[in-house]
């Protein structure tokens, strides 16, 4: 009997979690302004690079434009950069550089 109600909650708790998450992926986000121009890619990698000279240049997927607000779902850091994980105003969803971005009070 303990162990299907630690089952129960252990199933119920990992749902709670779940849906939170996936409403902060979503809808969720805080919101930025573009401070300049900036190109949205499928992935961190590709952002990473973006303008790299050594590298084959990956096109975007998207841009955001100087003064564009956008949400912000998560971001991450690398080694010589920051990268965004963003929702555009026209739903487009991708990766960015953070250094474009700042935050609206």
């Amino acid at each position: 009997m303990k162990f299907k109600r630690l089952v129960a909650v252990v199933l119920v708790g990992t749902a709670v979690v779940s849906l939170a998450v996936a409403y902060q992926i979503h809808f969720g986000g805080r919101v930025v302004v573009a401070d300049r121009r900036a190109d949205v890619f499928n992935t961190e990698y590709a952002a990473a690079y973006e303008g790299a000279l050594n590298r084959v240049p990956i096109p975007p997927v998207a841009s955001i434009e100087s003064g564009e607000q956008v949400a912000v779902i998560w971001d991450t850091y690398g080694k010589d950069y920051w990268a965004c994980y963003v929702r555009t105003s026209k739903g487009v969803r991708g990766w960015a550089l953070c250094t474009s971005l700042r935050m609206v009070a």
